[in-house]
């Protein structure tokens, strides 16, 4: 007959291997969770350079337009007064315009 220690050494052991099991499972799930963090933050680091990469060629392009620009006398002032100006501009015809539908 087997003793009631041996069965309580046994129950221990099948007790500790359940726990082994279950933490396995937990360490598995951790680091499913560790490795999708991990694309999530190469796909974040790859989107931003090229981000960074497409805003600086936007900024060259941009820059050499400006230069252009300024080498056939274009000014700065003078292009904000004008977009002013042709606000008003526009926002005086779209007045008369919406006056006249009334009228007729």
């Amino acid at each position: 007959m087997i003793s009631f220690r041996v069965i309580l050494v046994i129950l221990g052991f099948i007790y500790v291997l359940w726990h082994i099991q279950s933490l396995q499972k937990l360490a598995s799930q951790y680091q499913k969770e560790a490795d999708k963090c991990n694309s999530g933050m190469e796909t974040y680091q790859e989107v931003t350079e090229k981000a960074e990469e497409a805003l600086s060629a936007q900024m060259k392009l941009t820059a050499m337009w400006e230069i252009r620009a300024r080498q056939k006398g274009w000014r700065e002032k003078v292009a904000k007064s004008n977009a002013q100006t042709q606000g008003k501009t526009n926002y005086t015809r779209l007045r008369s315009k919406e006056q006249f539908a009334e009228g007729t």
